[in-house]
């Protein structure tokens, strides 16, 4: 059985048409579903910012690296074509970029705490022994310098009877 030239072309034709139609709703289209997926990390990823910055951690690169995901996602979004992929995997690969490198933040805001918090004790402590140092000597050291200053003076007995 011989197929001829045209049905094969028009086979052909049709074959490459589905597979780039599947294609592009496959690889350049995310579903809503993706789409709310992308968002919800991107809520989870800024809450966890917010707590590293507040603990004491510097997150301004990673709320940059956020930003620009956010940016690259409502760009898409207000097209109303829907999410492509490079689109999905570039915030993808963001997003994995800034959750790689939340726990050294959190970590290093747990550092930052705790020395802000020997600086403030160690501070207190500092004032405190400066102000009881200063109560104890100060008396006798302007005593000994007025007794310095007058060491040549002489002092005559007055007899009072």
């Amino acid at each position: 059985m011989r197929i001829s030239a045209s049905v094969a072309l028009s086979a052909i034709l049709i074959i490459a048409a589905m597979c780039y139609t599947i294609s592009y709703y496959n690889i350049y289209m995310l579903s809503a579903q993706s789409y709310e997926d992308l968002r919800q990390r991107i809520l989870n990823i800024y809450s966890r910012l917010a707590e590293a910055e507040r603990r004491g951690a510097d997150v301004s690169s990673q709320a940059e690296l956020l930003n620009k995901a956010l940016e690259m996602l409502s760009g898409v979004e207000g097209s109303g074509v829907g999410v492509g992929g490079d689109v999905a995997s570039n915030v993808s690969a963001i997003l994995s970029k800034i959750e790689d490198e939340i726990p050294a933040l959190e970590a290093s805001g747990e550092a930052a705490a705790r020395l802000k918090l020997i600086v403030d004790v160690a501070a207190g402590a500092g004032i405190a022994l400066s102000i009881a140092t200063v109560y104890l000597y100060i008396p006798r050291l302007i005593a000994s310098l007025w007794l310095r200053l007058r060491r040549g003076w002489l002092v005559r007995v007055v007899d009072r009877r």
